[in-house]
């Protein structure tokens, strides 16, 4: 699997809540340019996004900590979806343990997104409003659901409607049952997807996003990140765009 990733501040945010993973490398300090890797599928690794959340504090210690959880236990050995629902829980139940042993961050809170891939299948896996996308035949399709709700302003008070979610890791809710949201995928050569916060689908409408989508993976990430800004960049921005290559192809560029 080839990979292109980004993670970035934005316009208007002082600091940057999101947190990427490939692998055992995770990164949190804004990046001008797209990181570039490759991973065999002979073994198990994990992209993953993370959004600290926004109204809470130390959303970026949230991200950090899951994505520091996460890629340990799911790069450790191969997963099924039990065993990938389970290390999702056991994050988050480490969250509320952090919380506990300091005080002043309870309250913190993150989503989570991602692929685990290993030689057996790919899951996709999604708690909150982060998002993985699937591209096929030039287009892109959400794989699994936001969990979020939409609250209504009141009449006549010149205020838009909100969205809050519904799910999360942390929060303020306690450290009962979370629901995350497995897709079993294809492991198959050409394969591609698209892992991202929502200061990326905020910004982009879905065809916006498909028509940024190119074969140079440096270019997409960078084309993706460019047409945020543009829109606005009201939050931090993070992308990974991910493609399966056949045997043929990765010996070509050997």
């Amino acid at each position: 699997m080839r990979i292109a990733a980004l993670t970035h501040v934005g316009l208007r945010r002082q600091r940057n809540e999101d947190c990427i993973a490939v692998g055992r490398q995770s990164i949190h300090e804004p990046l001008a340019d797209p990181w570039l890797t490759s991973q065999p599928l002979d073994t198990p690794f994990a992209c993953l996004v993370a959004d600290g959340m926004g109204g809470h504090p130390a959303g970026d210690v949230a991200s950090r900590f899951v994505i520091e959880h996460l890629s340990n236990r799911l790069n450790a050995r191969t997963t099924d979806a039990a065993g990938l629902v389970e290390a999702i829980r056991d994050a988050n139940r480490s969250l509320f343990s952090e919380m506990e042993r300091i005080p002043a961050l309870y309250g913190m809170g993150t989503t989570i997104a991602g692929l685990v891939a290993h030689p057996a299948g790919l899951y996709a896996f999604t708690v909150g409003d982060s998002r993985v996308y699937r591209r096929r035949n030039s287009r892109i399709e959400q794989v699994g659901h936001d969990d979020t709700v939409q609250i209504c302003a009141p009449p006549f008070s010149g205020r838009k409607a909100s969205r809050v979610l519904s799910q999360c890791l942390g929060g303020f809710s306690g450290a009962e049952q979370i629901e995350p949201h497995i897709t079993q995928l294809p492991l198959e050569a050409g394969a591609e997807f698209l892992i991202c916060s929502d200061g990326l689908h905020d910004m982009l409408s879905d065809p916006e996003i498909e028509r940024c989508i190119d074969a140079d993976q440096a270019a997409t990430v960078m084309a993706l990140f460019e047409h945020a800004m543009r829109a606005g960049g009201i939050d931090n921005i993070s992308i990974i765009h991910a493609r399966i290559e056949s045997d043929t192809e990765v010996d070509a560029d050997a």
